[in-house]
C-alpha cells in the first residue's frame, strides 16, 4: 500500500515537476548540441547530423517497443512480466546485429549512420525501460539527477570534441555513452518487474507509437527527398527550436495521464481532463513566444545562413499548443482502453498528412512547412474531439475553436515568409 501511494505521489504535484526538468535538461543538451554543431558546418554538412538526431528520436520513440509505457500503466502493487521484459531484449540485441552488420558493409557516412543507429537501438531501448521502472517506483529524484549529469556531459563532449571534420563520430558515441550510461545508473530493481503469472501487453503501445512517431515525423522523411538536403537542414534545425520550449513535456503528459486517469472516477477524469487541455493550451502559447524569441536570435547566434531555419521555426510554432494537446489524446485514449481507436485515428492521420505534404513540397519550403503546421493543428484538434467523445469526456472547446484561426494564420505566413 505505501509503496502504491509512494507511485501516485512521484507521478503528481512537485515530482511531475521535477520530471519535467529533468527531460528539460537532456531536450535542452541535445538541442545545446545541435546548435554547437550547426554554428561550426555548413548546411549542407550538418545534414548527417540532423539525421543522426532523427535516428536517435525514433530509437527514443520505439526502441523500448512498447514496454516502457506498459510497465508505467501496470497497476502500482502488480508486478510487471519479466517476460515481456526478455522478449524485449532478445528482439533488440537481433535488430541491433543486423544494422550494425549492414552498416559495417557500407562505406561513408550512410554507413556509419546505420552502424551508430544499431548500437543506440541496442542501449537506447534498454535505457527507456530502466527509466519506466524507475519512475514506476517513485525513484523521480535519482531520474532527475541523472538527466542533468548526462546532459552536461553531453554536451561538453560535442562543445570540446566535434569539429566538422568527424562530427558524426563524437555525436554517435555520445548519444551511445548517454544511453549506456542510463543503463549502468538504474538497476532495474525486483519492486517493479519479477515472475507473474499476468500477461504483458505492450503491443497496443508499440503500434501506436510507431505510427504516431510516421505521422509527428513523417515531414522529416519526406524533406530530403522533396527539397534537398540544405533544406533538409534548415527544416531539422527550425523543429528543434520550435519545440525547444515544450519539448519534454508530450511524454510527461502521457506518462501522467496514464496514471491520473485510470485511477479517477468518471466526474474526476472530466474535471481532470477539461484542466488539463486549458493548461497545456496556455503552455503551448507561452512556448510559441519562447520559440519567437529564440528564432529571432538564431541567425545571430550560429550564422546568417540559418535565416530560414528561423522561419521554420516561426511557422511551426504556431502548432505548439496542439502537440501538447497530443500527449493528452494519448493518455485519454490508453487509460480508457481505445487502443484501436487511437490506431485507426493515427492511420487516417498519417495518410493525410502524407497527400498534404506531397501537396505542399510542390511548392517548395515554404508550401511544405505550412501544410506541416497546418495539418498538425487540424488533425490534432479531430483527434481531441474524436478520443474525448469516445472516452466519454467534454472536448475542450478552446481547442476545437482556435485550430481554424491558427491554420489560416500558418498558410498565410508561410506564404509570406517564404
Amino acid at each position: 500500500m505505501f509503496e502504491a501511494r509512494r507511485v501516485e505521489m512521484a507521478l503528481s504535484g512537485k515530482a511531475g515537476l521535477w520530471l519535467g526538468i529533468g527531460r528539460a535538461a537532456e531536450q535542452a543538451a541535445y538541442g545545446s548540441a545541435m546548435l554547437v554543431l550547426a554554428a561550426r558546418m555548413t548546411v549542407r554538412e550538418f545534414g548527417s547530423i540532423a539525421t543522426l538526431f532523427v535516428i536517435n528520436s525514433v530509437v527514443l520513440t520505439l526502441s523500448d517497443l512498447g514496454v516502457a509505457h506498459d510497465i508505467v500503466r501496470t497497476p502500482n502493487n502488480v508486478l510487471y512480466p519479466v517476460r515481456g521484459v526478455h522478449i524485449q531484449r532478445v528482439v533488440n540485441a537481433i535488430l541491433a546485429f543486423i544494422s550494425i552488420a549492414v552498416g559495417l558493409l557500407i562505406s561513408g557516412d550512410a554507413g556509419l549512420l546505420i552502424l551508430i543507429g544499431g548500437m543506440l537501438w541496442a542501449v537506447g531501448g534498454e535505457a527507456y525501460v530502466r527509466q519506466a521502472a524507475a519512475l514506476r517506483l517513485g525513484k523521480i529524484r535519482r531520474l532527475v539527477a541523472i538527466d542533468f549529469g548526462l546532459a552536461a556531459v553531453f554536451i561538453l563532449l560535442i562543445v570540446f570534441l566535434a569539429s566538422p571534420t568527424h562530427a558524426l563520430t563524437v555525436v554517435g558515441m555520445s548519444l551511445i555513452l548517454h544511453h549506456l550510461l542510463v543503463v549502468v545508473l538504474l538497476p532495474i530493481g525486483s519492486a517493479a518487474i519479477g515472475p507473474t503469472s499476468l500477461d504483458s501487453r505492450p503491443f497496443g503501445f508499440l503500434l501506436n507509437h510507431s505510427l504516431g512517431y510516421i505521422t509527428r515525423n513523417i515531414d522529416y522523411i519526406l524533406a530530403g527527398p522533396l527539397l534537398g538536403p540544405s533544406a533538409f537542414s534548415s527544416y531539422v534545425l527550425g523543429f528543434r527550436v520550435a519545440n525547444a520550449p515544450t519539448a519534454p513535456l508530450g511524454s510527461i503528459v502521457l506518462r501522467w495521464g496514464l496514471t491520473r486517469f485510470a485511477a479517477e472516477s468518471a466526474e474526476e477524469r472530466e474535471l481532470t481532463h477539461r484542466r488539463a487541455a486549458v493548461l497545456l493550451i496556455a503552455a503551448g502559447c507561452l512556448g510559441m513566444c519562447l520559440t519567437l524569441l529564440l528564432a529571432i536570435a538564431l541567425p545571430w547566434a550560429i550564422g546568417d545562413r540559418w535565416r530560414m531555419a528561423a522561419s521554420v521555426s516561426i511557422i511551426l510554432a504556431l502548432a505548439l499548443p496542439w502537440r501538447m494537446i497530443d500527449g493528452l489524446i494519448g493518455a485519454v485514449g490508453f487509460s480508457s482502453n481505445s487502443d484501436v481507436l487511437l490506431n485507426r485515428f493515427e492511420i487516417f492521420r498519417i495518410a493525410l498528412t502524407l497527400a498534404g505534404l506531397l501537396v505542399g513540397g510542390q511548392f517548395g519550403l515554404g508550401g511544405f512547412v505550412g501544410a506541416a503546421t497546418s495539418l498538425n493543428i487540424l488533425l490534432i484538434a479531430f483527434g481531441h474531439l474524436l478520443v474525448s467523445r469516445s472516452a466519454g469526456l467534454t472536448p475542450s472547446r478552446v481547442v476545437l475553436l482556435s485550430a481554424p484561426l491558427l491554420t489560416g494564420l500558418a498558410l498565410l505566413l508561410s506564404a509570406v515568409v517564404f
